[in-house]
C-alpha cells in the first residue's frame, strides 16, 4: 500500500511539473504573441501597439531572456516616440543596441539605432543623435525598406537645419525622403516633405519653394489635413511678401479666419496665426490701411518675447 501511495505520489508529482512547464511555456509564446502583435502595429496604430506592450505582465517582463528584451526595449521606445511620448530618460535603447550589434538581426538593429538616435537627439546632443543615425542609414538603404529609409533622412535634414544650420544639406537630405516615399507610394509622407521643402526655400529661394507648396497645399486639402493646409497658407503668406504682393497676403489670411475662430490646438497653430496676421498686418500698413493693419494686430498673441516684438514692430 506504501509502495502504490508513493507511486502515485511520484506519477503526480511529474504531471505537476509537466504542467508547471506548458503554463511557463505558454506564458512565453502569449509574450511572443503580444511582442510580435505591438510590431505589426507599430507604422499605423502606435498607441495600440503600446497598449499592447504595456498589457505585459511585469513578472514576466523580469524573466524575459536577453532576446526578448531588446526587442521589448527597441518596441516600446518606439511606441513612445511616435506617441509624442519623452524619451530622453530611455538609457535601455543602449543596451538595445549592443546586443543587436552583437547578435542581429541587421534590420532590428538599424531600428535600434534610429531609436537611439531619436534618443540622444532629445538629450540635445546633436553629434551623438547624427552618428546614430548614420550608421543607420545604410543597413536601412542594403534592407530596401524604402518608408525608413526616407525617415532616416528627413531626421538627418532635421538636425542640419536645427543644430547644423546647414540648409543646404538640409534639403538634400530632404529630396532624398522625398524620392523615397515617391518611390514607396506614401501619399502623407509626400506632402509633409513637400511642405518641408518649402519652408526651408521660402525665405531665400521663393521661386524654387512655390512648386513643393503647391503639392503640399493640394494634397492637404484633398485629404481634408487641416493642421497642413493651415501651415501651407502660411508659407503661402511668407510668399506674397516676399513678392510685395499685399492682396495675396490679404486673401491668403481671410482663408485662415474659419479656422482662427475655433481657437488654435497647439503652440505650433498659435505661432502660425500670429505670423499670418503679422503679415497681413505690414500689408494693410504698405496699402496705407492702418485701421485695417490694427485689427490684424489685435488678434496676435503675446505669448512670448517674439510675439510681443513682432507686435510692437506692427505697431
Amino acid at each position: 500500500m506504501t509502495v502504490f501511495s508513493l507511486h502515485h505520489i511520484t506519477i503526480l508529482l511529474s504531471i505537476g511539473l509537466l504542467i508547471s512547464a506548458m503554463s511557463c511555456s505558454d506564458r512565453g509564446g502569449q509574450v511572443s504573441s503580444a511582442l510580435a502583435a505591438a510590431d505589426s502595429l507599430m507604422m499605423t496604430q502606435p498607441q495600440a501597439a503600446l497598449d499592447t506592450l504595456s498589457g505585459i505582465d511585469s513578472t514576466r517582463i523580469r524573466r524575459m531572456d536577453r532576446s526578448e528584451r531588446a526587442f521589448y526595449t527597441l518596441l516600446t521606445t518606439e511606441a513612445e516616440y511616435k506617441c509624442w511620448l519623452p524619451v530622453a530618460e530611455d538609457t535601455a535603447i543602449s543596451e538595445a543596441v549592443r546586443y543587436y550589434r552583437r547578435r542581429g538581426p541587421e534590420d532590428r538593429l538599424a531600428r535600434a539605432l534610429t531609436m537611439q538616435g531619436a534618443v540622444i537627439s532629445e538629450r540635445g546632443d546633436a553629434e551623438g543623435a547624427m552618428k546614430a543615425y548614420k550608421e543607420a542609414e545604410p543597413i536601412v538603404e542594403n534592407g530596401g525598406d524604402l518608408e525608413q529609409l526616407g525617415l532616416i533622412n528627413t531626421r538627418i535634414g532635421e538636425l542640419y537645419k536645427g543644430s547644423f544650420i546647414n540648409d543646404s544639406a538640409a534639403i538634400a537630405r530632404y529630396r532624398k525622403a522625398l524620392d523615397c516615399f515617391e518611390k514607396a507610394g506614401l501619399p502623407e509622407r509626400i506632402m509633409y516633405t513637400h511642405s518641408s521643402i518649402a519652408r526651408m526655400l521660402i525665405l531665400d529661394s521663393a521661386d524654387k519653394a512655390i512648386s513643393h507648396l503647391e503639392k503640399a497645399m493640394s494634397m492637404a486639402e484633398q485629404s481634408g489635413n487641416k493642421p497642413l493646409t493651415l501651415s501651407c497658407l502660411e508659407l503661402y503668406s511668407h510668399f506674397y511678401y516676399s513678392r510685395q504682393d499685399y492682396q495675396g497676403i490679404i486673401s491668403t489670411t481671410r482663408r485662415v479666419l474659419p479656422a482662427y475662430m475655433t481657437g488654435a490646438q497647439n503652440s505650433a497653430e498659435e505661432r502660425m496665426f500670429n505670423n499670418l496676421f503679422y503679415n497681413a498686418a505690414l500689408a494693410f500698413c504698405r496699402m496705407d490701411l492702418p485701421d485695417s493693419a490694427r485689427t490684424a494686430v489685435g488678434k496676435m498673441s503675446m505669448d512670448s518675447s517674439i510675439d510681443s516684438m513682432m507686435v510692437y514692430y506692427a505697431c
